[in-house]
């Protein structure tokens, strides 16, 4: 065994700490009353899948944005016109809330951006809980959360990247803090 996978927990290890943390689930009652007490419908959370029509509205605009200003793009061709905020709102449909799937979700997008992009995750014993960088955690919350459900419907793609394409739309501190909250409630003393 290297140094390296000595210093780390394994994977049987990190699932047995995702599953003290979370041992209703990632969207069990009891991470739902830590992160949203009056109900998914009421939590300015629920905007993460959501959003208004003004969010899409500014968010399309920053993407057209970003897209007419990338140096690689083939400067001949002609410049799209920006979106407007009445094709936008013309467009925009609410869609139904899926309280269960959009809190394991986030909580899922959360944990990655916690355990993944590079962080070093320490245990109370000193050793990482280290559930891989980029693909490999999203790959393993994926994995979680299949086993949770008890069918294959997530994969690493669903995490990969964690909350960068929706984190501007709420404020997720509550979210992402949930995990530091529960291994609290459950005796352990985790630092994060």
């Amino acid at each position: 065994m290297d140094e390296y996978a000595a210093q780390r927990y394994t994977d049987a290890e990190c699932e047995a700490v995702f599953a003290d943390l979370f041992p209703q689930g990632f969207a069990g009652q009891d991470v739902l009353d830590d992160i949203a007490p009056a109900g998914w419908e009421q939590s300015a959370l629920v905007a993460t899948f959501h959003p208004s029509p003004e969010q899409v509205y500014e968010e399309r605009l920053q993407f057209h944005r970003n897209l007419q200003s990338w140096p690689g793009r083939n400067q001949d061709r002609p410049t799209k016109p920006e979106p407007t905020r009445e094709e936008v709102i013309r467009d925009y449909q609410a869609t139904p809330i899926e309280t269960e799937r959009e809190v394991r979700e986030l909580v899922g997008q959360c944990l990655w951006d916690i355990f993944s992009d590079n962080h070093d995750v320490p245990a109370p014993d000193g050793r990482l809980v280290d559930i891989g960088s980029f693909r490999g955690a999203g790959g393993f919350l994926a994995d979680c959360l299949n086993r949770q459900g008890g069918r294959q419907e997530y994969d690493y793609m669903d995490f990969y990247m964690g909350t960068i394409w929706l984190s501007r739309r709420a404020d997720l501190r509550s979210a992402a803090h949930t995990s530091h909250h529960r291994s609290n409630a459950l005796g352990h003393s985790y630092p994060w």
